[in-house]
């Protein structure tokens, strides 16, 4: 498969073990699940200009194609810019769009957004070869706290981080029964039709996809939807579902909680089932939690990449959370700096929804153009003082690796004459 911009090559790709919930595979947790991953593999890169990585993370539900016409303009944008693109790499987590069809009858009903971080992580070990530095994030909604994880699973692995309205909160949405994408998006849609035509006529006119790019609608369209009638059928207008199961949507969004309230008052939290609910939400009595968003809230400080946030004026996310999270990322012990010392910035779409990319194509596209240009400049600097300094070493007759540098032995030999002489 290719494109105008890029040769699009296919990958199954063998997922982490062991899962982060035992519920994650049905019956036996040896169970091996796959990510579909999609290497968009630039067709004509820009000689002379420094190629970049990126690595994409999407929102629940969302197919990873459903991105396709960001990563064309922001092709078409990159040489201006001074950036060329080496190729741009996306998942499907194991259970949702096309990551659910290939699992099938393996995956369980209790996942985690943690899963398709380490499943990335082992992504990149496998392709790296295919993968120049420096790397770029580019995550929307749960796809942004997946690359935080990621990032602080390893954090000098991505240069820098785009988010997308990461869904990183504090405090997620109150009671997920009152929740607006969890109820309309997901449990109250038609999960079915009686043939392809119908189901893109209808889905089309939804108020979550009627303000997309028709770009974007288009690619969802055909990639969200799979045929339920028998392959050897070929029926002209097969009938069709969402490839994305109304029960592994709801389930990649919410998790049982099972808190039980003593008569004094007190709650006892079930730890072997959650082990990561917050005593919080366990307070707030909700019989549903999904613990990855104030669990990377509370560690967006340490957050070693620099980070640009593009946020929805009209998202359905706390604005103020987000801000807040704005104004504590990279500011901890690790982090990158912070919006202080230029390393974290923002940029708000007054007109954008939570799923303003899929919106706003131009605008994201040309958004991200611009920090990568100033991080690629930023990162080629650095990589050039790092590769001198060594090489004046090496002239400098020093056998690194094999022998304490200069200023090393200079350190250690400065600590002896003040060592306490006493038996070991």
């Amino acid at each position: 498969m290719s494109s105008q911009y890029f040769d699009v090559i296919e990958h199954k790709v063998l997922s982490s073990y062991v899962r982060e919930y035992p519920g994650a595979t049905i019956l036996n947790q040896d169970e091996k699940l796959y990510i579909p991953v999609k290497q968009y593999a630039t067709r004509n890169p820009t000689p002379k200009l420094q190629p970049v990585t990126i690595i994409a993370a999407a929102s629940v539900g969302t197919p990873k194609e459903s991105y396709e016409p960001i990563w064309e303009v922001l092709s078409e944008q990159s040489s201006q810019f001074g950036f060329s693109i080496s190729s741009i790499w996306i998942a499907d987590p194991v259970n949702q769009a096309e990551g659910e069809v290939i699992n099938r009858g393996k995956i369980g009903d209790d996942p985690s957004w943690i899963d398709l971080s380490r499943d990335l992580f082992l992504m990149i070990n496998q392709f790296r070869d295919q993968m120049p530095r420096p790397f770029i994030g580019i995550g929307h909604s749960a796809g942004g706290v997946q690359l935080a994880d990621l990032a602080f699973m390893h954090p000098r692995l991505f240069s820098s981080l785009i988010f997308l309205d990461p869904s990183i909160l504090k405090t997620p949405p109150t009671h997920f029964r009152q929740h607006p994408v969890f109820h309309k998006y997901i449990f109250n849609r038609q999960q079915s039709w009686p043939s392809r035509s119908q189901a893109e006529a209808s889905i089309a006119k939804w108020p979550t996809h009627s303000t997309w790019d028709p770009r974007c609608l288009q690619r969802f369209l055909k990639y969200a939807l799979v045929e339920t009638s028998e392959p050897k059928s070929k029926l002209s207008d097969p009938p069709v579902s969402f490839s994305t199961s109304e029960a592994q949507g709801i389930l990649y969004m919410s998790r049982e909680a099972r808190v039980q309230r003593q008569v004094d008052g007190t709650v006892t939290i079930d730890r072997e089932h959650a082990p990561d609910l917050d005593p919080i939400d366990a307070e707030r009595d909700d019989p549903l939690y999904r613990s990855e968003m104030r669990a990377t809230w509370n560690r967006l400080p340490e957050l070693r990449p620099s980070a640009k946030f593009i946020l929805g004026g009209r998202t359905y996310l706390s604005t103020r959370e987000l801000h807040e999270a704005v104004d504590r990322c990279g500011t901890g012990l690790g982090g990158s700096g912070g919006a202080s010392e230029g390393r974290v910035c923002k940029v708000v779409f007054k007109k954008g929804s939570h799923f303003f990319p899929l919106e706003l194509v131009d605008e994201t596209a040309k958004e991200c153009a611009v920090w990568i240009h100033a991080e690629v400049e930023r990162w080629m600097k650095k990589e050039n003082e790092f590769k001198d300094s060594v090489r004046r070493r090496l002239e400098n007759g020093e056998r690194i690796g094999q022998e304490f540098s200069p200023s090393m032995r200079n350190l250690l030999n400065s600590f002896a004459p003040n060592a306490a002489k006493s038996k070991i």
